[in-house]
């Protein structure tokens, strides 16, 4: 039975070679017309030559099932299971279902077992082989078992039984197997493709593979030009997303082993995922806004010179000097250009970035940039409209956006509400109610106008405001308290407003041995201030503020104060001009002794001026303040500020100015009241730093320090302040100032604060 199941698989293997070297060799051809004659001859039972014919047929034609399906039946009826099952393996593994070739094969492998003698090894491994191909994994193993107790030494089957046992679930038995097929190899060759395959499972494993990267890089260490190792190993990193480890394997090998379709295409991917737009927008999910900006601008660098590298080898290629690296590279760069997403919705992402970080003016280019990408685009030109409407020096080219986008594709809702908040943040708060409910009469839930609306009855609905504060001056031992209470909004016309302000004042206070005779020379006084504001727009930029008032003390007869002031709010200039009386004797402190004698009546006027640029060189800010009037006792003051401060840093949490700033004051002439020589004047440092903790808190620092020639001696002056919204109806302020002052009648230091809380009705 050995003899005989041993020549069946010899037949399998040498017989149809020969048969079929022989049938060429005798100068016969293979043609359909054998397959014919095939077919006679087992019509005619003539089997053994029918099964030569086959074979001769079936070396020229391997593809022809039908024929070798014919052919394994005819090997069944000569009971030659083994060559039977091999011929309808090619059927099954084309066609799995065909019942036919299915049968053959059954058959076949029943037979094969039933003639097995147990100590023939070769057939163990045979059958192995079979029952494995036929599914029924389970017995398979068990031959294979039997085979390898047999002949221990068999790599190429502990190999095989590897695999069935890998494929099965069972990882860690399989690489077991494995270890020990690659010690047992026959060969250098063969141990190099077993330690592949080791490393290879090693990575389909996520807890493994930090060991598979190790098995690679050891493998390639004892085999440096092994293609396929790095074409793995370029895999596993790219999994991990380790781009340049993977980009580094995937160029090595298409070094060793040529630029195959996958290497290529791993290498591509490895581009396409370390690509500056890749980086982008996971910082632009993971809300790194600043960080987003930066590597959209080196995408938009990137694209670009892409660009031109193409066109440098296209103009290569069509003069036929191009090199097979270059063309090659093309390729890429074409398949990179095609792989990118549209340019509009890039450059979309990009402003929106910005935004986020406050970066209007390049939100809006970017935003421009795409319009001229894509004009006939209506929701984009709204995006710019609502991007000019974040930035007070922008308002107008929102107007005119909008203005576009009506004649373009003609009025809507959508256009409306963004015309009413483009008039209410220019202060035109009428012509924004009228565009709001413009909007709701075509969508009367619009959210946009709905809160429109509300913020127009929020700015102008009553408003009551207390406060609390104190100046605490040393040097004269002079304390001044006062409890504030206020009205805003008494009455409103949507854009003019009543606002009426009673202060609480008490004054503690040495007495004076220099003026004896005044009223008011005691330790205490208390007083009361009242004032009426009224405010509104004239026309825009216009604006103005008229305050009348008295002050009434137990010690001095009243006084009545008040101011009228002009505003102006253009794209980069901000003023206020104005007359005033007051009683404050200088803006650092407050002398209740004076006010029996001192009255202030002054003009007065504040300009600020902003540059406006992308780099810091570029933001520079100047503020200019002066005031001259005159005194109750004919004595008069002429004074100024001058400041240039540069936005040295500006970010959507912060905000630091940094620069110098000058003093000048003349009085007619010296007084003991006044603490100030003729003339007084100076220069030094300022800087400004503000700080948006959240979206309720604010607050912010300021100093000062300008050194005065007269006395030599700084001028010094510190503050801050801090607003927080407690809820939707109360918003609550504090602020602490300090100065000092040195003059030739004497240093002045003083420090004062106050706290308010706003409450909405």
């Amino acid at each position: 039975m050995v003899s005989r199941l041993f020549t069946r698989i010899t037949i399998l293997v040498a017989i149809p070679t020969l048969f079929a070297i022989g049938y060429v060799v005798s100068g016969q051809e293979n043609d359909p017309a054998l397959l014919i004659r095939a077919r006679e001859l087992r019509l005619n039972e003539v089997y053994l030559e029918s099964a030569r014919v086959y074979r001769a047929y079936l070396a020229e034609y391997p593809d022809d099932l039908e024929a070798r399906l014919e052919f394994g039946e005819l090997l069944v009826l000569l009971d030659q299971p083994v060559d039977a099952a091999n011929q309808v393996i090619p059927i099954l593994n084309e066609e799995p279902d065909n019942a036919e070739a299915r049968e053959i094969f059954d058959q076949s492998l029943v037979k094969i077992e039933e003639d097995l003698d147990p100590t023939n090894s070769v057939g163990l491994l045979q059958i192995a082989r079979l029952k494995r191909f036929s599914g029924n994994e389970e017995e398979s193993q068990e031959y294979y078992i039997r085979y390898l107790q047999a002949v221990p030494e068999d790599s190429l089957a502990l190999h095989e039984l590897a695999q069935m046992v890998y494929d099965s679930g069972d990882h860690e038995r399989g690489q077991a197997l494995l270890v020990e097929a690659i010690r047992k190899a026959p060969d250098d060759e063969t141990r190099k493709e077993l330690l592949l395959k080791q490393a290879t499972w090693l990575s389909y494993d996520e807890e493994t593979q930090d060991e598979a990267v190790i098995a690679f890089q050891d493998l390639l260490v004892e085999y440096p030009d092994m293609a396929q190792a790095y074409l793995n190993l370029g895999d596993l990193y790219r999994y991990r997303g380790d781009y340049e480890e993977a980009g580094e394997a995937y160029l090595k090998a298409i070094q060793y082993g040529g630029a195959s379709e996958r290497a290529t295409e791993g290498y591509f991917q490895v581009l396409l995922q370390t690509r500056a737009l890749q980086t982008a927008r996971k910082e632009k999910i993971a809300g790194n806004y600043e960080e987003a900006v930066t590597f959209y601008e080196l995408h938009f660098q990137e694209m670009e010179l892409t660009r031109q590298k193409l066109a440098q080898i296209q103009a290569l290629e069509a003069q036929g000097v191009a090199t097979e690296n270059q063309v090659m590279a093309a390729d890429f760069f074409e398949r990179f250009l095609a792989e990118t997403p549209d340019e509009v919705t890039i450059r979309l992402e990009a402003a929106d970035s910005y935004a986020q970080i406050g970066e209007t003016e390049q939100a809006m280019e970017e935003t421009e940039r795409a319009i001229e990408l894509k004009p006939d685009d209506r929701e984009i030109r709204l995006q710019l409209a609502r991007y000019q409407t974040y930035d007070s020096d922008s308002v107008v080219e929102a107007g005119e956006t909008l203005d576009a986008v009506a004649e373009i594709f003609g009025p809507d809702a959508e256009v409306s509400t963004l015309r009413g908040d483009v008039y209410r943040f220019e202060g035109d708060y009428v012509e924004a109610s009228a565009a709001y409910r413009r909007a709701l009469e075509e969508n009367p839930n619009d959210p946009v106008a709905l809160q429109g609306l509300e913020e127009i009855k929020n700015a102008f609905s009553p408003e009551f405001y207390g406060g609390l504060g104190f100046i605490r001056d040393w040097s004269s031992d002079f304390d001044h308290f006062f409890l504030g209470l206020g009205l805003r909004n008494v009455f409103s016309g949507i854009q003019h407003r009543v606002d009426l302000e009673v202060d609480a004042l008490y004054y503690n206070q040495p007495v004076s041995t220099q003026n004896p005779e005044l009223s008011n020379n005691t330790n205490s006084v208390a007083g009361t201030d009242v004032m009426v504001s009224v405010s509104g727009p004239i026309e825009r930029p216009w604006s103005y503020l008229l305050s009348l008032g008295a002050n009434f003390y137990n010690k001095v007869d009243w006084t009545p104060v008040g101011q009228l002031a002009l505003g102006y709010a253009g794209d980069q200039v901000n003023a206020v001009f104005g007359f005033r009386r007051k009683e404050a004797v200088d803006d650092h402190y407050n002398l209740s002794a004076l006010l029996d004698e001192v009255r202030m009546n002054d003009f007065f006027g504040q300009v600020i001026y902003q540059t406006i640029g992308d780099e810091v060189w570029e933001r520079w800010q100047v503020e200019g303040y002066g005031e001259t009037g005159w005194f109750s006792d004919d004595n008069y003051r002429s004074r100024g500020l001058l400041t240039l401060m540069n936005r040295t840093y500006e970010s959507a949490e912060d905000s630091l100015k940094l620069g110098v700033r000058g003093l000048y004051t003349n009085y007619r002439f010296q007084s003991l009241n006044y603490f100030s020589p003729s003339d007084y004047y100076g220069i030094g440092l300022t800087g400004r730093l503000d700080h948006h903790f959240n979206e309720d808190t604010d607050g912010g620092v300021s100093a000062s320090a300008i050194w005065i020639e007269q006395v030599e001696e700084f001028d010094i002056a510190v503050g801050g302040y801090l607003y927080h919204q407690i809820s939707d109806s109360a918003r609550g302020s504090l602020r602490l100032d300090y100065g000092q002052s040195t003059f030739q009648q004497g240093d002045i230091r003083s420090i004062s604060g106050r706290a308010e809380v706003e409450i909405l009705f």
